[in-house]
């Protein structure tokens, strides 16, 4: 057998774009394009044989446009031959143009009948043959590249989902070439997979796509690359592509981090006694060192009784944070403080909450859980609020809602909602309006 070298990518979904609301999600779907040229330019400075993408290389399916440009990036490929694979997002059902596009680079699109128009043709200035088995099939298709030994088995989704097992019986036909399984899926849902039937089959190396983090399915034989770039928050760790070398059936394998980003969980324990200020220093410090470019969901892990509220999203808006969880602390057992403070002003606060209807529960829910954030009952060990502290942490709590009042009508879409409200006393003509800017 002849030495073969190989990249293997997949899930690399072109058009996605990730982080939906956040400012930088623009920026995100430029750098998967990105890396996927940066990806695609690395096969063509390794010169490897094959460049194996395992499905899902576009978030859709492509338009014509979309295939144009894609042949124009692979056309920069001196040698290499691309095994296109459609996946489950871009799939070739409903005449979709991957279908019978004519690449005039060297992609072969398994499942697609334009490898026909090339079969047994010999043409030096494209450098390769491909020729497909009279035993493939739309279910299995099979290519075999004679100068370079090599027989490649695939399959590629014509509808989004294949709750058929396509793979299982799969077997290679020659086993004196290398013998190569690329497909997308591998779950219950698309393309349930036997692993162990795989194990023992004849292929010296299967490319899987399907899913965003790269796995070992079978060791030095059946892997998943995984996204070059993560589109979501659950793609944590390190992303990039698979080089590969075959040589007398003998496969290694190497992954090669890529990702322009990662995404990240940060875990961070607070008690009681944790102060915004510190928390916030703590995890600036964690940013630091873990990265300052990559993208975070922050976890705030409250020890046992931790009742305190933390503020921080704000002094973290320079970076890029998906979310903070864990901020607030949702109050629902109230019968400690309850039985602490019975006779008193506060329980009879309290007592108010037990009987109130559900148009002043809210109302009575947030005087009550201010009352307790304010004062640091939660952190008294009596849980019981005295006179004094009572109106003392009643001023404050009045204090902050009228601050948090004036912002309220200072803010421009407030303005505009009370404005249309008025209207609408005179003419339900303007209800839908008020409706849209209530959303707003």
């Amino acid at each position: 057998m002849k030495k073969i070298t190989f990249i293997h990518i997949s899930d690399v979904l072109l058009g996605a774009l990730p982080d939906r609301e956040c400012v930088w999600s623009g920026e995100r779907k430029n750098e998967i394009y990105m890396t996927f040229e940066a990806v695609v330019a690395r096969a063509g400075e390794l010169d490897v044989d094959f460049l194996l993408v395992a499905g899902n290389l576009f978030d859709h399916q492509p338009s014509e446009e979309e295939l144009v440009w894609l042949d124009e990036i692979f056309g920069s490929l001196k040698h290499t031959v691309v095994i296109y694979a459609a996946g489950f997002q871009d799939n070739l059902g409903s005449d979709a143009p991957l279908l019978d596009y004519g690449f005039k680079s060297r992609v072969c699109v398994i499942g697609s009948p334009g490898i026909r128009q090339i079969g047994d043709k010999q043409t030096g200035d494209m450098g390769y043959t491909a020729v497909r088995d009279e035993q493939a099939t739309m279910a299995l298709d099979h290519i075999h590249f004679p100068d370079k030994d090599v027989d490649i088995y695939g399959v590629s989704y014509f509808d989004r989902k294949m709750d058929a097992r396509v793979v299982d019986d799969a077997e290679p036909q020659d086993e004196a070439v290398c013998n190569v399984l690329i497909a997308c899926g591998g779950d219950r849902r698309r393309m349930p997979v036997d692993w162990n039937r795989l194990r023992a089959s004849g292929f010296n190396y299967i490319a899987f796509g399907g899913r965003q983090k790269y796995q070992m399915k079978i060791p030095g034989k059946a892997y998943y690359s995984g996204s070059p770039e993560a589109v979501s928050r659950e793609s944590t760790g390190a992303h990039g592509y698979i080089y590969g070398e075959m040589s007398d059936g003998v496969v290694s394998t190497k992954f090669v981090p890529v990702a322009v980003r990662e995404y990240k969980r940060i875990d961070y324990p607070v008690d009681n006694d944790t102060r915004d200020g510190a928390l916030t220093e703590a995890i600036l410090g964690i940013l630091e060192l873990e990265g300052c470019d990559n993208i975070y969901s922050i976890c705030l892990n409250r020890m046992a009784g931790c009742e305190k509220n933390f503020d921080i999203s704000s002094m973290l808006k320079d970076y890029r944070i998906l979310a903070v969880e864990g901020e607030r602390f949702e109050r629902s057992d109230y019968s400690e403080y309850a039985r602490a403070n019975k006779n008193t002003e506060f329980g009879r606060l309290l007592d108010k909450l037990n009987v109130a209807d559900l148009e002043s529960r809210d109302g009575i829910k947030l005087a009550v859980d201010m009352m307790i954030e304010v004062s640091g009952l939660y952190a008294r060990s009596g849980r019981k609020m005295g006179r004094e502290l009572y109106h003392d942490t009643l001023r404050q709590v009045r204090q902050i809602l009228r601050m948090k009042c004036q912002t309220y009508e200072a803010d421009a879409a407030v303005r505009e909602y009370m404005s249309l409200q008025n209207d609408y006393e005179v003419s339900s003509d303007v209800l839908g309006e008020l409706n849209s800017v209530w959303a707003q």
